[in-house]
Order: C-alpha cells, then sequence, then structure tokens
C-alpha cells in the first residue's frame, strides 16, 4: 500500500481511538497491511538512504491523489460519526415486544417445520434432495446476510425458506434506510441439520432441542441478535460520494470502522431487526424465538411463497 494510504488509514483509525473503536486500532492496521510488522515503515519513520536512492519519484498527480484521500477520509469519518449517534437513538425492545418474540415455542416451530420442510435426512439425502430442488443452497455473502462458521449445520433451505430469508433482508435495510443507517447484514449461524449433527450438537449445547430439531426439515435458520455485519463493499461505496470506487484497503478500514460501531450498538440493532420480525410474524410469514441462552433469533417459515 501507498505511504499515504497508510496515513488516511493511520489517522481514521486514530480519530476512532479517541472515541468507541479502541482496541480495534492494531486490528484495522493489521487487516490494512501497514506499519512495520507488515513490512511498511511506521508514520513518521523515514527511509534509510540505500531505501530512499532506490525510490520512484512520486508522480506530479500525487498532491491531487493525496486531496482526493483526504476527501475520502472525511467523508468515512463524518459517515462513522453520524452511524454512531443514529444508534444512540434507536429505542431498545420493550418487555411486551420481548414476550411476543418468545411466543412461538419449539413445539409450534416443529410442527410447521414437518408441514413445510422435507424430511429428515442425512448427507446423501441432501444430495438428492438438492438435484430435485426442494433445497436450496444459501450464498457465504450477499446484500442481506453473511453466514458464520458452520459446524453443526450446512448452507441448505427450502425455497420457500429462502424467499422468507430475502423478505427479512429486504425489510430489514429497508429500516434502516429509513433511519439513514448503512445497509449492515444478518449473520446467519445455524441452517439445516441432520439428525447426526443434531445428536452431536445435544453433547456441547444444552439449548439444542431434546427431540427433533426444526433445523432438520430446511425451513428453520438461527440469526445472530448480537452481531452484525458490515455492509457489502458496493453498499460501502455507495456511501462514499467523492470515490465510487475506493481502494480495497480503504474499504477494510470503513468496513471495519463500521463494524466496531455496530459491536457498540447491538442492542440497538438487535432491535430493529426484531421489530421487522415482529411483523413479519403478525403477517403469518415466519415463527419467531428470540432464545435465552444463545443470542440468536430462531426463525421457522410459516407459510408458502409463490414463486
Amino acid at each position: 500500500m501507498s505511504a499515504t494510504g497508510c496515513e488516511t488509514i493511520t489517522a481514521i483509525a486514530m480519530h476512532g481511538l479517541k472515541s468507541w473503536m479502541g482496541a480495534g486500532l492494531a486490528a484495522v492496521l493489521a487487516l490494512t497491511g501497514c506499519g512495520s510488522e507488515a513490512g511498511g515503515k511506521p508514520p513518521g519513520q523515514e527511509p534509510s538512504a540505500p531505501e530512499a536512492a532506490q525510490s520512484t519519484p512520486a508522480p506530479e498527480s500525487a498532491p491531487m491523489a493525496e486531496m482526493a484521500l483526504e476527501d475520502v477520509r472525511n467523508e468515512i469519518l463524518e459517515r462513522v460519526d453520524s452511524v454512531d449517534r443514529v444508534l444512540g437513538t434507536i429505542p431498545m425492545l420493550t418487555q411486551q415486544e420481548r414476550g411476543k418474540l418468545r411466543s412461538d415455542v419449539n413445539a409450534e416451530q416443529i410442527a410447521r417445520a414437518r408441514a413445510l420442510g422435507v424430511p429428515p435426512t442425512d448427507s446423501a439425502g441432501i444430495v438428492r434432495l438438492r438435484r430435485t430442488g426442494r433445497l436450496v443452497p444459501l450464498e457465504d455473502s450477499t446484500r442481506y446476510w453473511v453466514l458464520r462458521s458452520l459446524e453443526y449445520s450446512v448452507p441448505y433451505v427450502t425455497p420457500d425458506t429462502k424467499a422468507m430469508l430475502l423478505e427479512m433482508g429486504r425489510r430489514f435495510r429497508a429500516e434502516l434506510d429509513s433511519l439513514g443507517l448503512p445497509a449492515y447484514r444478518m449473520q446467519i449461524t445455524s441452517v439445516l441439520r441432520t439428525p447426526e449433527t443434531q445428536a452431536d450438537l445435544r453433547q456441547s449445547n444444552a439449548n439444542a432441542s431434546r427431540v427433533v430439531s426444526a433445523h432438520e426439515f430446511g425451513t428453520t435458520l438461527d440469526i445472530a441478535r448480537a452481531h452484525f455485519s458490515a455492509p457489502a463493499a458496493s453498499d460501502i461505496q455507495g456511501a462514499i460520494p467523492s470515490a465510487p470506487s475506493l481502494p480495497p484497503e480503504v474499504q477494510q478500514t470503513a468496513a471495519a470502522a463500521l463494524d466496531s460501531v455496530a459491536e457498540k450498538h447491538s442492542s440497538a440493532l438487535q432491535a430493529a431487526l426484531g421489530r421487522v420480525l415482529l411483523t413479519m410474524r403478525e403477517e403469518g410469514t415466519l415463527l419467531v424465538m428470540m432464545e435465552r441462552r444463545q443470542a440468536v433469533y430462531h426463525t421457522t417459515v410459516a407459510r408458502r411463497f409463490r414463486r
């Protein structure tokens, strides 16, 4: 990375260090390849004489490039501060809202999963169901969600469940847009389980169902409610008018800064997503359980979607 790029990133990280990013400074610098450990020189350290002799003279356009990076830096700082302020104004979930989010008990979700999903099966059965279109894959990363490491499940759902997730993502994004917030993405932590992986999960997770799980029917997703991901790269670029095509290292820095704000205000984002789920629940689109032992929204599709 250029020295100017590293200086820009360092300035953004130091801005956060003074307010809410704190311990994230080292991670941001490591992520973007700046600093002595990544092979670069720490800010303010001059190159040795041989290095200086071998360096290529800066092009005449360098001052203009530096001005452009300064504009981007200022816009990122302003955007991050704005997000921090707005998230601080979102009301937390009320006791009544929490009660409704915990109304759809496990037995009800299993019954709906049996009616709308595929039969529980093993890995070979999942392959067959994919070939016939009864199960479809979930992408690792989209504009609406990212998949976390799936230790006990695989990323396949029924077409109706994927349609539910897409609608959930669109509505969550619309809610954030209405508040003037970036397009934070949901994190999906568990999807389709086989009876074998469900049995394995019981050994390490006391919250796992002692009977059959709704996750075995391809109808059910766990969505983190304490962690959210930064917007996709295209959405980060769109938020910075002066840089429609940000350098990758600047994209990473902006994403890291937005991630830090999301961690600080995870309860606010949890409330925003929870209210989307409540609306969809009232419309008969999904069932939801705000789990107590794990910080997830356990959701099951509640109706057929026309395709």
